[in-house]
């Protein structure tokens, strides 16, 4: 790591004394920077360089592009995992409202931004703005693929869980089934090619019981609570014996 860090600090070095002061090379060599820094969790130097990516990609792009917008969403899901919602939902506005403007309304960029900003949504309890944009793309995914995908399993995922905390329970039931339903389905049908790959499948699948098992726990259910609950236990007990 520190190689690469040396090596990319050398590169906007480089760039930053050759190019003009505003350059897409600068900005992209930012944006890897900011990733790198994510990846290692020192998350001030992240989002110091996600910043300064973002700014100068809106210096070249005035109108808008999508590398910035693949920016803006990258520095949003960040924002996300340390629960500033709010900045990460101007970020992800931003970035779909940028995606609208270059790409089809059924383009998956689309479709996978949509639920990112119904997270923000989630995590200020502003549940019926979050209800809207999952609905929004799952109705994009299952465009995109009629049949089972991991995307349509995730989105159908969240917005169970929304209705959960929601009390709409018969809602969410529906929808934690179906998760499930599709979850089996693509852990038959999807070979994975890694060991890491097989774990996120089986992680899934362990998630998705949990959730359909907190349900029925919640309405007082224990039967059908106790089978799912133990399943999922049992496949992740499984996979690291």
């Amino acid at each position: 790591y520190a190689r690469a860090e040396q090596l990319f600090q050398e590169a906007l070095a480089i760039r930053r004394s050759t190019l003009n002061e505003y350059h897409p090379d600068i900005a992209g060599t930012l944006f890897n920077l900011a990733v790198f820094y994510r990846r290692q969790e020192r998350l001030p130097e992240a989002i110091a360089h996600y910043n300064e990516s973002i700014m100068m990609w809106h210096h070249v792009f005035p109108e808008g592009h999508l590398l910035c917008a693949q920016a803006m969403s990258n520095f949003a899901s960040l924002l996300l995992d340390i629960h500033i919602y709010d900045k990460a939902e101007i970020l992800y506005q931003n970035a779909l409202q940028m995606l609208s403007k270059f790409l089809p309304s059924t383009h998956p960029s689309i479709a996978d931004t949509l639920p990112r900003l119904a997270m923000a949504y989630y995590g200020q309890q502003r549940f019926e703005e979050a209800e809207y944009l999952y609905a929004k793309a799952l109705q994009i995914w299952r465009v995109i693929s009629p049949d089972e995908h991991p995307e349509t399993a995730a989105v159908l995922n969240n917005m169970g869980v929304l209705y959960l905390d929601m009390r709409e329970y018969d809602k969410a039931e529906v929808l934690l089934k179906a998760t499930l339903e599709m979850q089996r389905k693509l852990m038959l049908s999807t070979k994975a090619l890694t060991l890491h790959h097989e774990f996120i499948l089986l992680d899934k699948l362990a998630n998705s019981l949990n959730n359909l098992a907190i349900l029925y726990f919640q309405c007082h259910r224990y039967r059908e609570a106790v089978p799912l609950f133990r399943e999922a236990l049992t496949l992740l007990t499984a996979f690291f014996d």
